[in-house]
């Protein structure tokens, strides 16, 4: 999936946080991480401050960092995305989408069995009576 601008990663990190049920992310103390899927994670400061990371480096305010399997890739913030190499930009973009359709999908699917038949489950149940 193509980047169409600098924002769209921390656009999507944020929106799947959201669809994952993580709300007022200003009042998480510290950092905290984003398990992405199994390979991506995101360590994300939402604060206006830096704050530390455990392994001693200070985090800037509304960044992130971007890893894969353990190893840092980069960083991300609302204005820059600094992900290298330039294959794992569109390859993180990718896992994002995926991994907010997979979050929306079982919320939306079951709302709308318990409301809504499809026009055959409503002929196959006039049918039986």
């Amino acid at each position: 999936m193509k980047i169409e601008s600098l924002e769209d990663v921390f656009v999507k990190v944020l929106e799947l946080a959201h669809v994952r049920g993580l709300r007022d992310l200003e009042k998480v103390p510290g950092c905290f991480e984003l398990q992405v899927n199994s390979e991506w994670a995101i360590v994300f400061n939402p604060h206006k401050i830096p704050i530390m990371l455990p392994n001693g480096v200070d985090l800037p305010a509304w960044h992130m960092v971007i890893e894969k399997q353990g190893d840092f890739l980069g960083i991300v913030n609302p204005v820059e995305i600094d992900i290298h190499p330039a294959s794992a930009r569109e390859e993180f973009l990718t896992v994002l989408n995926e991994q907010i359709n997979l979050s929306e999908l079982p919320n939306i699917g079951s709302e709308f069995k318990s409301k809504y038949k499809t026009e055959s489950e409503e002929n196959d149940y006039s049918k039986m009576h």
